[in-house]
């Protein structure tokens, strides 16, 4: 809490968020991550946002979760 959605009705600045990163991100797999990350874009129709972990990238993070993330961003940036 709060989620992205609540925050930028309280928050007027750039929101950093919407990945899980003691879960999701560590073992959620791709499609987990791939879900967080839409979830966020929708949560705040893609304005104000920088899709982040809500703390650090944990080092023990696979490499696989991390390219869904970018996969997730891209394929709605070229819908766009």
């Amino acid at each position: 809490p709060p989620s992205l959605r609540d925050a930028g009705k309280s928050f007027p600045g750039l929101l950093a968020g919407g990945l899980n990163e003691g879960q999701t991100l560590v073992e959620g797999g791709p499609e987990g991550t791939r879900r967080e990350v839409l979830d966020a874009i929708e949560q705040t129709s893609g304005r104000r946002l920088m899709i982040a972990p809500g703390c650090v990238l944990r080092v023990d993070t696979p490499d696989q979760n991390i390219e869904a993330a970018i996969e997730a961003i891209d394929s709605r940036i070229s819908s766009n």
